[in-house]
């Protein structure tokens, strides 16, 4: 069978979860890998968008549910994990398609960006997360440019994640930019199919998909998570929607109108970003899901599928 890798990449929405599946259901053996961070804490599910257990109890899928709400899983680890259990299905003769929403992770583990090899250490991360809480972005930025300047420039604003990451390998005695590695998964062929459709046709959906959210109990979702932890701080809660939804309980959001708004913003925010980086992989074979129906769709993938898998 060989090492074949099947990636269905393309912005948050857009129907890779949809796709996958039924992919996986026409080919012999398959099973699923979420690169999604969202999708990795069991408590987030609505705002996470996660498969339903229609798809879950049918097909396998990795990386679901592994996670509690004050967990951090870092770039290395999940690559390091997920390479392994790649290497376990390619000898079982499974085929794996990986479904890429976090971009980060995902080229991080087919060799085509460099990370971070330093394990995360809680106390340490803790102490810098507190000073976040404390003195702001600005502080965080002020502190990395001294150790780590040419990272301090690369950071986006708004990013207190890469910020906090960056500053506790600086503590822990590491410059952020000379702790990486590249991983060495050794695929035979990986075969990325991409999703697109119009831009005022996917607002239109991002829109849906977050109204949805709303009334299929994103708020109470959050507020549940509350109850049991008490810290609006937590990981699970640091990704769009659970941020926005702690802002409206919180009283800064003043409505639940502003606060579609808001998540659709975010989240429009986040696409474009993912479609400005996955237009320059040249590798990636684009297809819009606007102009063919769900049954098409699979049909054209699942050829595309077999033939790359027979003529590899």
């Amino acid at each position: 069978m060989g090492k074949p890798l099947i990636s269905i990449l393309g912005p948050t929405g857009v129907g890779k979860t949809d796709l996958a599946f039924r992919l996986a259901c026409s080919l012999d053996k398959a099973n699923i890998l979420s690169v999604d961070t969202g999708s990795f804490y069991k408590a987030a599910t609505i705002g996470t968008a996660k498969p339903p257990k229609e798809f879950t109890s049918r097909v396998r899928h990795w990386f679901i549910d592994i996670l509690e709400c004050q967990e951090v899983y870092s770039v290395g680890a999940f690559v390091s994990d997920c390479s392994s259990i790649l290497q376990d299905l390619w000898a079982e003769g499974v085929t794996p398609i990986v479904v890429a929403g976090t971009l980060f992770y995902y080229y991080a583990l087919v060799g085509e960006r460099s990370f971070s090899a330093v394990p995360s250490d809680s106390t340490v991360r803790e102490k810098v997360e507190e000073k976040a809480r404390v003195y702001g972005e600005e502080y965080l930025r002020q502190e990395l440019r001294k150790v780590d300047p040419e990272r301090e420039k690369n950071i986006l604003p708004g990013d207190i994640r890469r910020l906090t990451r960056a500053l506790e390998i600086a503590e822990l005695g590491f410059k952020p930019t000379e702790a990486v590695v590249t991983n060495k998964l050794d695929f035979d062929i990986n075969l990325k199919i991409g999703l697109k459709m119009p831009r005022d046709l996917y607002r239109t959906r991002l829109r849906d998909r977050v109204e949805y959210m709303i009334s299929a109990g994103l708020i109470e979702e959050v507020q549940d998570i509350l109850s049991k932890t008490g810290n609006s701080s937590l990981p699970c809660l640091n990704q769009i929607g659970y941020k926005e939804v702690c802002s409206y309980l919180k009283g800064e959001i003043k409505n639940k109108d502003e606060l579609v708004e808001k998540i659709f913003l975010s989240h429009w925010t986040y696409a474009r970003k993912q479609m400005k980086w996955l237009k320059k992989d040249e590798s990636i074979v684009w297809l819009d899901v606007s102009e063919k129906s769900s049954g098409t769709l699979l049909k054209e993938v699942f050829t595309l599928v077999q033939s790359t898998l027979e003529n590899r």
